[in-house]
This record gives structure tokens, C-alpha cells and sequence, in this order.
């Protein structure tokens, strides 16, 4: 559990890394702390409790940040992991593994937030990238 405290601490402390900075050890940390704002939003909605994550978010001004971070994950998914996967040893194969289910993690954060209209309104443009986004993936799950 998430109290809102560490919520907001979290999401103030949180920033969109350059592809080249994924993997890194603050990036590691970074995923983990989302992980944890998903899962707490995830349960806020499920109880109809506040969506304390969501403000957070909102207040700080990290909805932008957060799709950066989703558009940098899928370059680092689509364009740098299939020139490494070969390197891939054991050794650093659970950072891989963060990496790949880091947008999974972005996707969902971002799915839970869209319930409430402001989330949308807090993204502004950005709505934009995210349906380009959306149908890109989309377009990936239809042509497969």
C-alpha cells in the first residue's frame, strides 16, 4: 500500500529518462516506484476511493512526463532491443525484462488514469502523441 504521502513524494521525484539512461540503476528504481503508483491506482479504483496517484500526477505536472516516458519506452522496444537481444546474457537478462514490461506498466498507469475525464484534460496535446501511439500498437496487433 501506497499511502498518498509517498504517492506524491514519488510522482515529484519523477522524470522521463533519455533512451541511452534506460536500464540505468536510477531507471530501475524509477520503475519499481511506478509499479508500486500502478498498483495503488489500481486498487484506489477498484474501492472508488480517492485517486490520490491520479492528482499527484496532475498536481506535479507528470502526466506530459509520463508520455514521454511510454513514446522513449517504445523507441527503446521497437528500435534499440532487437540489435541487443542476441547480447542479452543471463546476466542482464532481468533488466531486459524491465525494459519490456515497462510500457506495459506505463499503459496501464496511464488506462487507470483515463477513467477520469481530467486526466485526459491534464494531458492537453499530448492526446494527440497518445492516439498516434495507441494506433501504432494497434496497427503492430493487426498486422501480426
Amino acid at each position: 500500500m501506497v499511502s498518498a504521502s509517498a504517492a506524491e513524494e514519488a510522482v515529484e521525484k519523477f522524470r522521463s529518462f533519455p533512451v541511452c539512461k534506460f536500464g540505468s540503476s536510477s531507471w530501475i528504481r524509477q520503475h519499481a516506484s511506478l509499479e508500486r503508483l500502478n498498483t495503488q491506482a489500481h486498487i484506489n479504483a477498484q474501492a472508488q476511493a480517492d485517486p490520490y496517484v491520479l492528482e499527484a500526477f496532475i498536481t506535479f505536472d507528470r502526466m506530459p512526463s509520463l508520455l514521454r516516458e511510454l513514446l522513449a519506452t517504445e523507441i527503446w522496444v521497437d528500435r534499440i532491443m532487437p540489435n541487443i537481444v542476441n547480447d542479452v546474457t543471463s546476466a542482464n537478462s532481468l533488466r531486459a525484462y524491465y525494459l519490456m514490461h515497462h510500457e506495459a506498466v506505463l499503459v496501464n498507469l496511464l488506462e487507470v488514469f483515463f477513467y477520469h475525464s481530467h486526466a485526459a484534460e491534464a494531458l492537453g496535446d499530448g492526446l494527440v502523441d497518445l492516439v498516434d501511439y495507441i494506433s501504432r500498437r494497434m496497427g503492430e496487433l493487426i498486422a501480426r
